[in-house]
């Protein structure tokens, strides 16, 4: 009998179209988001991709609503650590839960990002509150994810094998597969191999955008690899989502104006090379999933 974390009806049709574009976002160590408001408004996001991985305290849930209604977005995935270490881990993992029961029940969350079983240290396990959170579906439904991070993978094709052996505990235990490429991915990533090895169990792709907020297209490999991925989804009709995350700014360059405008255009970029692939195989693509202001997600 096959295991499951989800009831059949939190199991949503996996059919072709248009993905749905985030704005991929990340919160500080001590949970600030007031930047994630400012960047989704000017570069007409609607919907973001949170990353909390990194966050020693997570964001305070009346904030984020606060701020979220003032701008109208959605937080539509969320990363988070397996464990709670350090001091003060009841208090913090009661604010955690606070923050995904909230975004699941007014903000749109459909997604939690969890580390695989090989990236868990010692701590307190959120485990056990994520499955809550999933499991009471009395307004809303959300899944768990699990989290595949290309930079954990070796540099050689031993990582196609290792991601088909994903897939298929993805398979046995009714999970959904979330890949992650951001960082110094290695040049031997096989782009398109790896998106047929984690399909169709794949509903959430991060990256960073190829192009620059100039127009200019990929200059290094690792970007390349980025392009390719984006390609191969829209050759196989993935209708998921993928989130566009904002290059990282090294702390010296705090102080000068940041570079704006590249996940807008790679946005339209995805968005056009569905619609050519569409015309190229004769097929009609559904409406835009780009969610809006007035979507009820």
């Amino acid at each position: 009998m096959t295991s499951s974390f989800h009831s059949r009806q939190d199991q949503e049709p996996r059919s072709s179209g248009r993905p749905t574009i985030l704005l991929g976002a990340q919160a500080s160590r001590l949970g600030t988001v007031r930047g994630i408001v400012r960047d989704m408004s000017e570069q007409r996001f609607f919907a973001a991709d949170l990353d909390l991985r990194s966050t020693w305290l997570a964001p305070s849930w009346p904030q984020v609503a606060a701020d979220a209604s003032r701008s109208m977005i959605r937080i539509r995935s969320a990363w988070i650590t397996g464990v709670i270490v350090g001091p003060a881990t009841r208090s913090r993992l009661h604010r955690l839960s606070a923050l995904l029961r909230g975004c699941k029940e007014e903000l749109g969350l459909r997604t939690i990002v969890i580390p695989r079983a090989a990236h868990l240290r010692r701590g307190s396990s959120i485990g056990p509150a994520i499955q809550d959170i999933v499991s009471d579906r009395s307004r809303t439904s959300a899944r768990i994810a699990v989290g595949v991070r290309a930079i954990d993978f070796a540099d050689d094709r031993r990582h196609l094998d290792q991601l088909t052996a994903i897939r298929r505990m993805a398979e046995e235990w009714d999970l959904d597969i979330a890949l992650d490429l951001t960082g110094a991915v290695s040049l031997h990533w096989e782009a398109e191999a790896a998106i047929i090895r984690l399909l169709p169990r794949l509903t959430l792709v991060r990256l960073h955008p190829w192009i620059a907020s100039d127009g200019s297209g990929p200059t290094l490999d690792r970007q390349a690899i980025a392009h390719r991925t984006v390609a191969m989804l829209a050759d196989q009709g993935y209708a998921g989502s993928i989130s566009l995350a904002p290059e990282p700014v090294p702390w010296w360059t705090a102080m000068v104006a940041e570079d704006r405008g590249a996940e807008s255009l790679a946005r339209g970029l995805i968005l056009d090379r569905y619609d050519r692939q569409s015309r190229a195989s004769g097929l009609q693509t559904s409406p835009s999933q780009e969610i809006r202001p007035q979507d009820r997600l």
